[in-house]
């Protein structure tokens, strides 16, 4: 009788027995790292839809705490003054109108030395007056078709 101590298996089997675990090993660590990276691209565009939905909110919210600061500022100047709301809206608008006219090309928003041509007549600033009479009176006709955020 004789006793076997050690198994030892031909440096080839032993080579061919390594090389398939590691390619074993390799093939789950390129699945691990796919699925890293689809949950890496997809967190990505969920965080990335969040942030353009909440800045939408935010942009809403402001343009509703404006619109409701402008009433509130036309309410009281008309009470205080005797004046009529159209004409303080009208002078509201125009000295909006102005603003921009000033601010549009100023070296902050004028990056790229672009121009912007706009129609400077009287009878535009009541054009934008009627356009925006036209859509505060489409939205008190139609309120159902205002979004949640704006309401």
């Amino acid at each position: 009788t004789t006793f076997v101590t050690e198994v030892r298996p031909d440096d080839v089997v032993v080579r061919s027995m390594n090389e398939m675990n590691i390619s074993k090993r390799l093939k789950e660590a390129m699945l691990y790292k796919a699925e890293a990276e689809k949950i890496r691209v997809v967190k990505g565009a969920e965080a990335h839809s969040e942030t353009l939905y909440l800045s939408g909110i935010g942009t809403a919210g402001e343009h509703k705490a404006l619109a409701k600061g402008m009433q509130e500022s036309v309410k009281n100047y008309s009470v205080s003054s005797g004046k009529n709301p159209k004409d303080i809206m009208d002078l509201l608008l125009v000295t909006q109108y102005l603003d921009m006219l000033v601010a549009v090309p100023s070296p902050n928003t004028d990056k790229h030395g672009d121009s912007m041509i706009i129609n400077c007549d009287p009878g535009h600033v009541l054009k934008l007056r009627q356009s925006v009479g036209r859509l505060s009176h489409s939205i008190a006709v139609a309120p159902s078709k205002i979004p949640d955020f704006l309401s």
